[in-house]
This record gives structure tokens, sequence and C-alpha cells, in this order.
């Protein structure tokens, strides 16, 4: 044999062991047993849900970002924190507003327990939080509204210039629609709310939103909404809407019985109004549940 043909032996033998190394490896990879699996798969889980402290509609603070409203079944809870706290930093990131909150609590993962230092009444607190998953709006409205009276709330009647509180509309059933300006199609499924004859006459029935004069005309001129349209302050919506910071709901529908109690709130998120068949059986429930109440003299 030649030295030519010696080497192109030596190679096709390297070329052969090679291949047989991969076909080995892969077998031991087919062959591994699915419990190996879940780990990755669960961290993979946990990455794609965003972290989230348990606080509601934080606000800017003289020094860091103040808390509003904690969540009860959320890490913020568990560890103390209260309404009226301030929080300076999260492990050893200032967080001196709530944008900067957010992104400092999305550099961890629902599970991750951080160190939140905070004032409450001039003292320093350091507090351990673990950080759970972000809670659903509509379970977030049900449970900070439904069962409990009305929060007070001054909505000024743009049609008529009158002033409601669905707090002390008391003897009526009370329907509202809460929608911000930036959602396009809100004002066409508000509307539905008026082919049902007779439900104006026999329910206190209002839009409501927060918007400049001139901007709220430009969008009623352009989505034409049937009922009533009543203005609200900044605080009130958040409270009723769930429709500020980071919430996806694109309308809240709420029902408050004659006693001044809330029966009923449904979240309608951006992705249902693409789909108008799951739109329309929402408003039709929250008809139905206006109904309801109507025909109970208990409620």
């Amino acid at each position: 044999m030649s030295w030519q043909g010696a080497q192109d032996t030596l190679v096709d033998w390297r070329v052969m062991r090679f291949a047989l190394a991969c076909s080995l490896a892969l077998a031991v990879l087919a062959s591994a047993p699915a419990q190996a699996q879940p780990r990755s798969v669960v961290a993979t889980v946990a990455r794609s849900e965003p972290p989230w402290l348990g606080l509601l509609r934080p606000r800017q603070g003289s020094l860091g970002v103040q808390v509003v409203e904690v969540y009860e079944d959320s890490g913020a809870a568990a560890a103390g924190l209260l309404p009226g706290d301030e929080l300076l930093f999260v492990d050893d990131f200032p967080v001196t507003n709530v944008a900067e909150l957010v992104m400092v609590v999305r550099r961890y993962v629902v599970g991750d327990e951080v160190l939140v230092r905070a004032l409450r009444a001039g003292a320093e607190l350091r507090l351990k939080v673990t950080l759970g998953a972000r809670v659903d709006d509509r379970e977030l409205l049900h449970r900070r509204l439904v069962g409990k009276p009305a929060p007070s709330a001054r909505l000024h009647l743009v049609q008529d210039d009158r002033e409601i509180d669905p707090s002390a509309a008391r003897g009526k059933v009370v329907l509202l629609a809460w929608f911000h300006t930036r959602c396009d199609g809100c004002g066409a499924l508000i509307s539905e709310l008026t082919r049902r004859p007779g439900l104006l006459r026999e329910v206190e029935v209002a839009a409501v939103t927060v918007a400049e004069p001139a901007l709220l005309s430009t969008y009623l001129a352009r989505s034409a909404i049937s009922v009533p349209v009543a203005l609200a302050q900044d605080e009130a919506f958040e409270q009723y809407g769930l429709l500020g910071g980071s919430a996806d709901t694109a309308v809240a529908f709420v029902v408050i019985d004659r006693n001044g109690i809330v029966r009923m709130a449904a979240a309608i998120d951006a992705r249902e109004l693409e789909a108008a068949q799951a739109s329309q059986a929402s408003v039709e429930d929250v008809i139905a549940g206006a109904r309801r109440l109507l025909r109970d003299r208990r409620w």
C-alpha cells in the first residue's frame, strides 16, 4: 500500500469512529427517561410569567414608590407591606418611581425572593417578599368589588350635566361600563346595552371614562356610544375599572344593586374585543345579571 493510500484509510477510519460516537450519543439521549425533563419545563414556564410583588395602583411617593393597595393573596401581603409604606429599594436596586419598580421586578422570575427596603412612619423596614405571578384582571376586579359596598365616585354625566354617585344611588340598579378612550372598539361594545328594550328605563346606565373634554368629544363623534357618558376622577377610574398602569382590561362592566352593593364585575380584555361573539356573550351576561337584580326585590 502506498503512503497516500495509508493516509486515506486512516482518515476513513477516523470518520467512521466519529459517526459511531455521534450515533451512540443520540441513542443515549433518546433513551433518557422522561422524568428528567420537568425541571427545565417548569423553569421555562416560570420565566414566561411576569413576576409581581402584589401591589395594586402604586403611585409616586416623596422618595420612592408609595403602596396604595396590597393584593391579599400575594408575596407583599405575606411579607407585611401595608398601604402608606414607601418602597425605596428592591435588593440593591433603587426604585424612585413606578416605572423603575416595574423594570427592577422584571429582572427576576416567579418564585424568587427579594429584599424590600421601605419606609413606614419614618422608620425603615426590611422585608423579604416572594414574587408571584400577576393575577388575572377578572379575579382582581371580582375580589376588589363584588359583595362589597360600591366605592364612592363622583360621576359627571356629559349629556345632561348631572352628577351621580354609584355608592349613593339607593333604590336603583346601576350598570356602569368603565372604558378608556384609547379603545376604539369599546364604544360599539358598550352600545350593545341599548339593544335590549327597556334596559335604560329600568336601570341607571352610564359609560364612564377619564379624558380631556376635547378628546372625549372627538371620541364620541367617532364611536357614537348610545348610552349616557360620564367623566370620573382618576382614583375612581382605577378603582372600578383596573384600566390604569399595565392592566389588560379594555372594558369593565360593574352592576350595583338597590342597596349599593356590587353584585357583578366583568372585565373584558383587548383580545376578547377581537372575538365579537365572545364580547357580546359577556355583555349578555351583564344584562342578565342586572335584570335578575330587578326581579329580586331583596336587592
